[in-house]
This record gives C-alpha cells, structure tokens and sequence, in this order.
C-alpha cells in the first residue's frame, strides 16, 4: 500500500488499518520468518513484494502504518495465465501441499487463492494465504482474509522473458526478468533480513509507478502519479 490514500480506502478505513498493523503487524513478521525458511528450504524463487517490499525500500524497513498483511512473491516460470489450466499445471498444489505439511504442529494454515477473471470480487489472485486462525477475519471486496496472514502472490514469465504479476487488478504491470533475478540482493524489513528483487526501485515502478508520498491514485493506469502542487489530498 502506498502513503496516500487510493481508491480503495476512505480516511476511516485508513485508522482501523493502522490500528489492526499496530496490534497484528508483529504477529505477521513472527510468521513471514517460518515461510521464509519454508521458501529457502524448498529452493524456490522467492522475494518481498507490495507494500512489504515497498516498506522495506523507501521507508527504511519500518512496516506502513496501516499495512494489513505481509507479502511475499515466488516465481514460476511458464505458469499458466489461464485460470483453467493452473489445476493441470500441478505447481499450485504441491506448493500448498508442502506447506501443510512444514506447517504441522504449528497454529498456521495456509488454502488457496485463485484468479476468476469474470468475478474478481472472491477470486482475484493467483495466490496462497497462511494465516493464523486464532486473531480471526477481516471482509475484502466480498470474501474474508486473515488478520494474521501472509500472501505468496505467484509470477511467470511471458514473451520476450517479460514477467508479469498474477494478480486481477495488477494487469498493467509488466517488467524485465532483469528486474527480478537474482534474487541474491537483500533488504531489512522490522529488522530481519529479506530476499528482493534484483533492480527493486524498477520492480516497484513497475507495480505503482510514482513512489513518493506526494502521490495520487490514477484509475485508468492503476498507477500512482506526482500530485501537483496546487492539488489538495
């Protein structure tokens, strides 16, 4: 999430957020810690993402205020872009199958998330959630996520080695796997150290355009612009 406010938040929603993040953002980096030794264990292709990563890059590792999950990428080249395909592909379910099981005798669960292009309001990511059921839902568009939850949003490559974000209303980005790989680059974020993109500041230009807080929603790039300077917030 950016600084300013978008086309999904009011100033209201802002406040509960930055109060949920204050009491569950903890909770999230004490989760975010076991995915990623589950992710490196595994040798999967894994960085920070969204507002995670933004946090990480610009606002010197403090988590966003009013954040409301942790995010995390993982890379899987020749994924399929048509939702029917990605039960035959198989990848989905033996990366949610492997994290059930590393996750046994803990109070985590993870479950699946799909992309419906026709009805993004339930199914709007190719994705999986873990979650720690104890703290409880809060309401997305209209479905229900996790208060103590992590998000592994997926990515794949398409022509001219372009990859793109698996993700409904994330449809304009498009970057070089140059951006991403390798992965070996590393960012601090509350105080541990995490995997990013390659060239971050090109990723994240990428997903938001305009990093500053002196930033704008445009509905029509789904990019975030410079607000001029004669206009209010």
């Amino acid at each position: 999430m950016m600084e300013n406010i978008n086309i999904c938040y009011t100033r209201e929603d802002i406040q509960t957020l930055s109060e949920r993040a204050s009491k569950y953002g903890p909770l999230r980096n004490k989760l975010s810690l076991k995915i990623k030794e589950f992710l490196q264990n595994h040798k999967y292709d894994w960085f920070l993402d969204n507002g995670t990563l933004l946090a990480a890059y610009r606002d010197n590792g403090k988590m966003i205020a009013w954040d409301d999950d942790f995010d995390m990428g993982v890379f899987f080249p020749n994924y399929p872009t048509d939702p029917c395909l990605v039960q035959k592909d198989g990848r989905k379910e033996k990366l949610l199958k492997q994290l059930n099981t590393f996750l046994e005798g803990t109070v985590y669960k993870a479950r699946p998330v799909s992309l419906n292009k026709e009805n993004l309001d339930f199914d709007y990511a190719e994705k999986i959630e873990i979650y720690d059921p104890l703290y409880g839902t809060k309401p997305f568009r209209a479905s229900n996520y996790y208060h103590v939850s992590l998000d592994i949003q997926f990515y794949t490559c398409v022509e001219n080695d372009v990859m793109i974000c698996l993700h409904g209303s994330e449809g304009h980005l498009r970057c070089p796997l140059s951006a991403i790989f390798p992965t070996s680059k590393k960012l601090r974020y509350e105080g541990e150290w995490y995997q990013v993109p390659n060239d971050t500041l090109t990723f994240l230009e990428s997903k938001y355009g305009y990093l500053g807080y002196d930033c704008k929603y445009n509905v029509e790039t789904h990019l975030y612009e410079k607000r001029k300077s004669c206009e209010t917030k």
